[in-house]
Formats: structure tokens, C-alpha cells, sequence
């Protein structure tokens, strides 16, 4: 294996460990993403790499790009803090939006 391939294997390993954390089980996360526990583990492992299918499928699980999955750890754990904050599930509204919108639920 060359350096450049332990290198992005290292990252994704890394990564990939990361967002399972937020997971309460990797058979969870391998139920959901629809890859054989067996076969996660070896990602997990470093022994296998996914196939260009599967790793669009844990892309698509994460809601993260394949090159993201791939960056060095410490890149990655700043990009998925970033998209947390960004993506927290609440609709910030401007502040004065929430008064027009009572005024005109009175008229």
C-alpha cells in the first residue's frame, strides 16, 4: 500500500469511527446505511475499503460528500460542527418576523 493509500485509509478510518460516535451502536449504523455488520467492521478496521456504492451510501447516511469522509481528522470533526450548527433542525427567524406575523393573524 503506498503512503498516499494508508493516508486517506487512516482518514476515513478515523472518520468513520467519528460519525458512528453519534450513533448508540455500529449495528445500527449498519442497518440503516443497508452494509453487512461484518463488512462495516472491516471499514471500521481499516481492512476493506467500500465500494464506490457503499461509500455513497454512508455519504448519504451522514449527510456529508465522499471527499469529506476523507479529510484528515481533525478537518472533518471542524466540518461536521460546523454543519451542526448550521443544520440544528431549527428555522431561525429574523427578529421582528415573529411580530408582523401576529399582527397579521389578528387582522
Amino acid at each position: 500500500m503506498t503512503d498516499s493509500m494508508a493516508f486517506t485509509t487512516t482518514n476515513f478510518v478515523n472518520n468513520l469511527k467519528l460519525v458512528c460516535s453519534y450513533y448508540p451502536s455500529v449495528s445500527e449504523v449498519s442497518r440503516k446505511v443497508g452494509i453487512n455488520r461484518q463488512q462495516f467492521m472491516r471499514y471500521l478496521a481499516g481492512e476493506s475499503f467500500p465500494s464506490r456504492h457503499n461509500l455513497r451510501k454512508l455519504c448519504d447516511l451522514f449527510g456529508v460528500d465522499e471527499y469529506e469522509l476523507l479529510m484528515p481528522i481533525h478537518q472533518f470533526r471542524n466540518l461536521l460542527r460546523l454543519k451542526k450548527e448550521r443544520d440544528d433542525g431549527l428555522v431561525r427567524l429574523p427578529p421582528l418576523l415573529p411580530q408582523l406575523l401576529q399582527l397579521a393573524q389578528r387582522q
